[in-house]
């Protein structure tokens, strides 16, 4: 998932995630209805860290080992 970044643009970081209240929220859902938004609490509570395996590197992940 993508969400609105606090100052603009877009955002996979949950983190850096801009929070609205509902009426906002409803408001611009109404604008543009496939900006869909989700309860901050429900979100929050299905959030966890995760690594992407594409980010992986065995040869530097070796090396740090030394």
């Amino acid at each position: 998932m993508s969400w609105w970044m606090e100052g603009g643009g877009y955002t996979t970081d949950i983190n850096r995630a801009e929070v609205f209240t509902k009426d906002d929220a409803l408001k611009l859902f109404m604008q543009r209805n496939s900006d869909i938004p989700w309860p901050k609490v429900y979100i929050d509570s299905i959030t966890r860290p995760v690594v992407d395996h594409q980010d992986t590197d065995r040869e530097k992940a070796i090396q740090s080992m030394d």
